[in-house]
């Protein structure tokens, strides 16, 4: 938070405000501080391990001694290169941090491109320092209550901003720790589904219907969580097990090769074909029926009976022949999931764009 309390009236704040409790903040790398960090003795202990400008550091333990753990406390400067610095300094934070880390706060930067709703449109150079930051260090992004829209410029009407730029973010074992939890939100949110479902079925109201979208966007947020964590797990014991020529590389190879291949197929006759050259010879009969004959004419299109139905207006048409600008081909391109198939020429999508800002033209000139 911005306090814009002097360090002098620090210690008689916290007593006003939350008596009995404790504090550290960033005094000495930001005038008036930025970051505070308040808790209550009596059920954790919390040591600054290093603070800045945008952040402060720290360790915390619970006095029952059922958590330990790392938390950063995070208040981005105003502009693109003053945060620069912020991103330098997670990236040394996470140097020697092998415990669960939670890290989060006004980052004061938007990560996606729906993140800021009126205003100037959201372009990759406010996207690409923190969603690097990011992607380089693993983090998963933990769900949210409330708003999705976590600040306002508090104007009426049209003039009215509002963007995402609070967040939080965990470590990969910050969420192996507590990734009980995420299975159990969605089993329970898969249990509430069901009992909706099955109310509709029988007794269909709107309210239920609001009820059955709401569970289905929940359901949906944890999914998206626990997925990341699955990644994350697959990823750190191909990194330990899989990069050296070990009996695990040797299982995952025969494992992949024998996925590659039809051993048996039962053709549309019922027969249990083995032989390769039968199989091939199936698979492209049952394609040819599939796609079907090749017609000698086709029906001419009814115009007048077209011209019955919707019809784009003339504003639309110009729409659909307009020049592509280079933002849409952006926005296209950060709307694809970073781990999709690559193309014919084998770079996926996290290529494009870690190396957007190279390739930039040479891409927009082929679209």
């Amino acid at each position: 938070m911005e306090t814009r309390v002097k360090e002098h009236n620090f210690k008689r704040i916290i007593k006003a405000i939350t008596p009995d409790w404790e504090g550290i903040n960033n005094y000495q790398y930001a005038q008036n501080s930025r970051v505070w960090v308040l808790w209550d003795p009596r059920w954790y202990s919390v040591m600054l391990i290093k603070a800045g400008a945008q952040y402060v550091h720290c360790q915390l333990i619970d006095n029952l001694g059922k958590i330990e753990c790392l938390i950063t406390v995070v208040y981005g400067h105003n502009t693109i290169e003053q945060r620069k610095a912020l991103w330098a300094d997670i990236h040394n934070l996470t140097a020697n941090i092998t415990t669960p880390w939670i890290i989060g706060g006004d980052f004061n930067a938007v990560l996606y491109s729906q993140d800021r709703l009126m205003g100037n449109p959201i372009t990759y150079a406010e996207t690409q320092d923190f969603a690097s930051c990011i992607q380089t260090l693993q983090l998963n992004q933990l769900l949210w209550k409330g708003d999705y829209y976590t600040w306002s410029n508090k104007q009426d009407r049209t003039d009215r901003i509002r963007s995402r730029i609070d967040r939080m973010f965990g470590n990969f074992e910050w969420m192996i720790q507590w990734g009980r939890s995420i299975a159990d939100k969605i089993d329970k949110a898969r249990g509430e589904l069901q009992d909706i479902q099955e109310k509709i079925t029988t007794n269909y109201t709107d309210g239920l219907l609001e009820q059955e979208k709401t569970v289905i966007h929940q359901l949906e947020k944890w999914s998206l969580i626990e997925e990341s964590v699955l990644k994350q797990k697959s990823r750190a014991r191909w990194i330990k097990l899989g990069d050296s020529n070990s009996k695990y590389f040797s299982a995952m190879l025969k494992e992949r090769n024998q996925r590659k291949q039809i051993k048996e197929l039962t053709s549309l006759d019922g027969q249990k074909l083995n032989d390769a050259d039968k199989i091939k010879h199936e698979i492209i009969e049952f394609y040819k029926l599939l796609i079907g004959t090749a017609a000698p004419n086709l029906p001419a299109i009814n115009r007048e009976i077209i011209k019955q139905g919707p019809m784009l207006s003339q504003q639309q048409r110009r729409q659909l022949v307009a020049e592509i600008s280079d933002q849409e081909i952006f926005e296209g391109l950060q709307n694809i999931r970073d781990d999709k198939s690559p193309g014919v020429d084998g770079f996926n999508a996290c290529f494009f764009k870690k190396t957007w800002p190279i390739i930039k033209e040479e891409i927009c000139a082929a679209v």
